[in-house]
C-alpha cells in the first residue's frame, strides 16, 4: 500500500511556499478561494485519499485523525498504527522532497474530503494549469538563487526575461491585426473558416486535426504527421485546448498562444522558455476517448 501512495507525494512536492494557512483540515475548503499553491496541495491530498479508498482491506481500518497525527509528525521529521505510519511516512517523504513547506492544512483538508467523496471539484485541465504555475514559480525562485553565483544560471535568467519581452511585443502586434479575437485568458486567434460539424463536448475528447506549430519567428517545431494528428484535449497546452474546444469540424483557425498558456518559463524540447506559439489548426473530426482507443482501419 505505502509505496503506491508515496508516488503521489511527487504531486504534492510541487505545492510549496504557501506560508501559514487559516484553513482547518477538519473543514471543507472552498477551492475558489485558494491560490495555485494551496489548490495543488489540496488536490494532492484528495488524490492520495482516493488511493486509500481503493485499498479496501486497509480503508476499513483507516482513521483520519490518526493519519493526520502521523502526517504532521512526518513533516516535522519527528519520529504502530496503520494510518499513523502511512501519514508519518508520507509527511516525512514530502518534507525531504520539497524545497519549502507544504501547506499541510490544505493537503489534509483535501485528503479528508477525498475519504468522503469521489470528486474534488477541480478539473484535470485546471489542475494542469495550476501545476504549471506552481512549477514555474518554484523553478524561477531556484534559478534566481543560483544566478547570484553561477554565470550560466544568470545567462539563463536573462534569456527567460528577454524572451518574455519578445513574446509580449509579438502578441501586442498580433492583437492589432484585423480579425483577431482575444479571449479573457489572453489567447488570440483568427478564424479562416468557421466549419459546420460538431464541436468537442468533453475535456477528455480527442480531436483529429491538421496542424502546424511555429515559434513567433516562423520556426516550425511541430506538425501533424501525414496531414492528420490525434490529440487528447486533456493532454495539450492550455491555450491550444481553449482555441480548439469551441471549433466546429471543418473549421480552420490560427492560434497565437501566450507563454503562460503554453509551456511557460520552462519551455519544452525545441520550445524556448517564455515563447509565444503560433498554431495553424484545421479540425477534421472529434472522438470520445473510447472511440479514439479503438483500432483504426489498416491498423
Amino acid at each position: 500500500m505505502t509505496s503506491r501512495f508515496l508516488a503521489l507525494a511527487l504531486i504534492a512536492a510541487l505545492a510549496v511556499g504557501c506560508g501559514d494557512s487559516e484553513t482547518s483540515s477538519s473543514a471543507d475548503a472552498n477551492v475558489g478561494e485558494m491560490d495555485e499553491f494551496e489548490t495543488l496541495a489540496y488536490a494532492a491530498g484528495f488524490q492520495a485519499a482516493q488511493g486509500v479508498k481503493a485499498d479496501s482491506a486497509s480503508f476499513k481500518f483507516f482513521e483520519f485523525s490518526t493519519f493526520e497525527e502521523g502526517f504532521r509528525d512526518g513533516l516535522a521529521q519527528d519520529s504502530a498504527r496503520v494510518a499513523y505510519l502511512f501519514g508519518y511516512e508520507l509527511g516525512n517523504r514530502i518534507a525531504s522532497d520539497t524545497v519549502s513547506n507544504l501547506d499541510a492544512d490544505r493537503f489534509l483538508a483535501g485528503f479528508r474530503l477525498g475519504l468522503e467523496r469521489d470528486s474534488s471539484g477541480i478539473s484535470d485541465a485546471e489542475l494542469q494549469r495550476i501545476s504549471g504555475v506552481v512549477q514555474d514559480s518554484i523553478s524561477m525562485r531556484q534559478l534566481r538563487a543560483r544566478a547570484a553565483t553561477d554565470t550560466s544560471a544568470a545567462a539563463q535568467l536573462r534569456r527567460i526575461r528577454e524572451n518574455a519581452g519578445t513574446a509580449q511585443a509579438f502578441l501586442a502586434e498580433v492583437a492589432q491585426r484585423d480579425g483577431i479575437v482575444e479571449t479573457g485568458s489572453g489567447l488570440l486567434y483568427s478564424v479562416e473558416e468557421e466549419g459546420t460539424g460538431e464541436s468537442p463536448q468533453n475535456p477528455t475528447d480527442v480531436v483529429v486535426v491538421n496542424y502546424v506549430g511555429k515559434l513567433a519567428d516562423g520556426t516550425v517545431f511541430d506538425q501533424s504527421t501525414d496531414g492528420t494528428g490525434m490529440l487528447g484535449l486533456s493532454q495539450v497546452a492550455e491555450g491550444f485546448r481553449e482555441g480548439v474546444e469551441d471549433m466546429k469540424v471543418g473549421g480552420k483557425r490560427t492560434l497565437y498562444i501566450p507563454p503562460a498558456l503554453a509551456y511557460g518559463q520552462q519551455g519544452l524540447g525545441p520550445i524556448p522558455p517564455n515563447a509565444a506559439l503560433v498554431f495553424e489548426v484545421e479540425l477534421l473530426d472529434v472522438m470520445t476517448l473510447q472511440e479514439a482507443s479503438q483500432p483504426r482501419p489498416g491498423q
